[in-house]
């Protein structure tokens, strides 16, 4: 279990996020979900909303940068499909997003808040975690409801913030009371 009163994690969440509606009016976001996990101490976190590829790449440039280091988790919030995030109404594949990661990702965690990006074969997952260096990468391989993910998220993240190692959290994430979900979702993880 994870305790209730603790430090903030050290695991920083650096998270880009995708719009989810075209009506400019809509609210959807992630970022309650991180305002509430930093004011619960779990962890700290950047958001930045990104609507153009050119945004996407400019962030997870500077994602990369020395002053972010500590920020060890890499949360991508877009629409989805299978191997792709989308991005402007456009898809953008995995060997898209690894060439613009680079080796920025060494030793991170790299998840994907988005339906079915990793509903592809392993072998590709490998070479995506491959290519950026990522200790971990996790998400999902079915579509999924927002509300479900979201509840979801805020266990993974926590864990994420909490445990030391990656592992450890996911392993956290297949306990009897959060299995079921994970497996509905679809939930994948790809290591080392």
């Amino acid at each position: 279990m994870v305790p209730k009163a603790r430090k903030i994690g050290k695991r920083g969440i650096f998270c880009l996020e995708g719009e989810w509606d075209r009506d400019l009016r809509s609210r959807r976001s992630v970022l309650p979900i991180l305002v509430m996990l930093e004011a619960h101490g779990s962890t700290s976190h950047i958001h930045r909303d990104i609507g153009t590829r050119a945004e996407l790449a400019l962030y997870l440039e500077k994602f990369g940068q020395q002053r972010y280091k500590h920020f060890g988790v890499l949360f991508l919030a877009f629409h989805g499909s299978r191997g792709h995030i989308v991005v402007e109404g456009k898809d953008v594949s995995l060997e898209e997003l690894a060439g613009m990661i680079g080796t920025s990702a060494r030793g991170k965690v790299i998840y994907f808040g988005s339906c079915a990006t990793l509903n592809v074969s392993s072998g590709r997952l490998a070479e995506f975690r491959r290519r950026t260096g990522a200790k971990f990468v996790a998400g999902y391989t079915r579509n999924v409801d927002m509300i479900t993910t979201c509840a979801f998220e805020v266990a993974l993240l926590d864990a994420l913030g909490f445990y030391t190692r990656p592992g450890d959290a996911f392993n956290y994430l297949r306990t009897k009371a959060l299995r079921s979900t994970a497996k509905e979702l679809g939930f994948q993880t790809v290591s080392q």
